[in-house]
């Protein structure tokens, strides 16, 4: 375990903010950056990551097909598209693949940093694409290579030095490249929406951040901002918790060792069949879960929870950028 500070303001006033599995995320009373402390190492929770471990979803999850995710990769890819319409694209955290797959049969060159082992071996295997597995804070990983894309979707919290990883992040891209990725903004919520959410996901999310946090983090790592563009979380959340009382309804009554075991993933996982197939129903489904969460925007103030999908660009020493924020449009 170890003791940080708000890698912002470091002699800045903190007070305790949300207690989750025995660990406590801080606030940082200058500029609202929430933090675990004290924390697991990074070495630790990379362990977990690595072997599949971490909380969320597991190997097989990730692997499954999802209607929804496929309308999601979708709208990312058009995302990218408006500001680059091929090149090389790298992505941080690829889980079972499926946007490097639709990038590459877009025209990307595709690569991807995937802790998780298995994972990594299941897309690398599957969809002939050069997965490496490790941390995004390594600078050793694909070598001398520069990239006119990185996207990552969820990562920003889970990093244990964002300022370094995004840094690295910075050198990988090629000048004028951009950087694409999705992050909540945890460190705007107050105490009341933590409540209905339920769970921060500690110590899985060392990091929460908000709209002012990332304008930082992109300001001190080279980056100007292009475009941010909020999404209510709030229907997903509620819809979410609706499906999650549903199924402990339908399982009232089954013995718990005749239900389903999804803590672990199978054995010769990366073996596995890759589904491409959907019944009508599942589409209709999918379609539902991307609509509230990625339909629903503006219509509720900016401390209420919500997803941002962030452009940034790689500054050029002598260059002048936007000056667009992170702001609720």
């Amino acid at each position: 375990m170890e003791e940080i500070h708000c890698i912002f303001c470091a002699n800045s006033k903190e007070k305790p903010f949300w207690v989750e599995n025995g660990f406590t995320g801080r606030k940082c009373l200058t500029c609202g950056l929430v933090f675990i402390s004290p924390r697991p190492t990074e070495t630790e929770m990379r362990s977990l990551y690595e072997n599949g471990t971490a909380g969320g979803a597991t190997s097989e999850q990730h692997l499954e097909y999802s209607y929804a995710q496929t309308l999601y990769n979708r709208s990312i890819l058009r995302v990218i598209q408006k500001h680059i319409v091929s090149g090389s694209l790298l992505e941080i955290g690829p889980g079972g693949g499926r946007f490097c797959k639709m990038a590459k049969e877009a025209g990307f060159s595709v690569h991807g940093i995937e802790t998780n082992r298995v994972l990594a071996a299941t897309i690398s295997e599957r969809y002939k694409i050069s997965v490496e597995c490790g941390s995004a804070s390594d600078p050793t990983l694909f070598p001398g290579k520069k990239f006119d894309v990185i996207f990552h979707k969820d990562v920003l919290s889970h990093l244990h030095d964002p300022i370094t990883t995004f840094k690295n992040m910075y050198n990988k891209l090629n000048d004028n490249g951009i950087m694409v990725f999705e992050t909540g903004n945890g460190a705007d919520l107050s105490r009341f929406w933590c409540s209905f959410i339920g769970r921060l996901s500690y110590p899985e999310h060392v990091f929460l951040f908000g709209r002012k946090n990332i304008n930082t983090l992109l300001n001190k790592t080279g980056f100007t901002p292009l475009s941010c563009v909020s999404y209510s979380a709030l229907f997903a959340i509620t819809l979410n918790r609706l499906l999650k009382m549903i199924h402990r309804l339908q399982l009232r009554g089954v013995p718990k060792q005749q239900q389903p075991d999804r803590t672990s993933a199978p054995k010769n996982i990366g073996h596995s069949v890759a589904r491409e197939t959907i019944s009508f129903k599942e589409k209709i489904r999918g379609y539902i879960l991307y609509t509230t969460n990625y339909r629903l925007r503006g219509f509720f103030p900016a401390n209420w929870p919500c997803s941002m999908i962030i452009v940034a660009q790689k500054k050029v020493p002598g260059v002048i950028g936007s000056n667009t924020s992170c702001k609720k449009p």
